[in-house]
């Protein structure tokens, strides 16, 4: 299995140390890292040059303030006993012919060389940690296939997220509340589908908005819905309540991209199937459409 490598500059940490600040230019790389570890590497001109550690890549953010960046988090490293410069690596006799600029990457494959040797002088990997080395016989490649489909199935959750957040930021769009955690990252904010995933509607991006909790709720359940236009609709049976949630929302803001818009096929679907409706009433137009 290949293995890779995170650059990790101090000045690109945040004050937890469980955020790393890089390129957005890295942002494909750093998505197919989702739920891998990688190790851990000080470039030059670090105080600590060279391989310290493991550490889980757990996700990653947009970074509001720098769009040029993105925000990679990583659980806990994991410190080697030492910390492994290329020239240890390297015993007389084997020549290490990368050019210096390799490991100024900001994420990079690991030589599997390296990868080898560092195996060998590391204590650490006596007990192979998550994440890293995979057995691949034949039993085991067969009984990871499930977990490697759900595994990919978190990714794209995160990959669309990220996609929704950069779009649209972290409030909700009907309420306009942000309700960020401590450390900036996360965001209350749900993943509101228009044409509901319970009945068949896609998991794109077109077919999502920023929701809370409550929104979400009354969406999926037929009390509120949109225009093509961004115009929200309030069901007539609905309370007080559910108006004043809504109060300060005249017509919701589409992303500059137009290519992020919400699709007008799935906002009529809702209208249409879902808005006004009980939920049994709803299934019952769907398994209608899907004869």
């Amino acid at each position: 299995m290949l293995q890779y490598v995170l650059n990790v500059r101090q000045s690109q940490l945040n004050e937890a140390r469980n955020v790393v600040r890089i390129y957005r230019t890295n942002l494909f790389k750093a998505w197919k890292l989702i739920g891998r570890h990688v190790l851990i590497y000080a470039p030059r001109g670090e105080e600590d040059t060279g391989y310290q550690g493991l550490a889980e890549v757990v996700d990653v953010h947009p970074d509001p303030d720098h769009p040029n960046f993105i925000r990679v988090e990583i659980g806990a490293i994991l410190r080697f006993s030492v910390t492994l410069t290329p020239k240890m690596l390297y015993d007389a006799g084997d020549i290490n012919d990368a050019p210096f600029y390799t490991y100024s990457h900001a994420i990079r494959a690991a030589p599997s060389f390296e990868v080898t040797r560092i195996a060998a002088l590391e204590p650490l990997f006596e007990h192979r940690p998550s994440g890293w080395h995979e057995d691949t016989s034949s039993r085991a490649v067969e009984g990871a296939a499930p977990k490697r489909a759900l595994s990919n199935k978190i990714i794209r959750s995160r990959i669309l997220r990220f996609q929704m957040l950069q779009h649209y930021g972290p409030s909700c769009v009907f309420t306009l509340l942000e309700l960020p955690s401590l450390d900036g990252l996360h965001f209350a904010v749900q993943q509101g589908h228009l044409w509901p995933l319970e009945y068949g509607g896609p998991d794109v991006l077109q077919n999502i908005l920023p929701m809370s909790g409550d929104v979400n709720w009354l969406w999926d359940n037929g009390l509120i819905s949109l225009k093509n236009d961004g115009t929200p609709l309030v069901a007539s049976g609905a309370s007080q309540q559910v108006l004043g949630l809504l109060r300060n929302c005249t017509r919701i803001r589409f992303p500059k991209d137009p290519r992020a818009w919400p699709q007008v096929e799935y906002l009529e679907r809702h209208r249409d199937m879902v808005f006004e409706k009980n939920r049994a009433e709803a299934r019952l137009a769907f398994q209608r459409l899907n004869r």
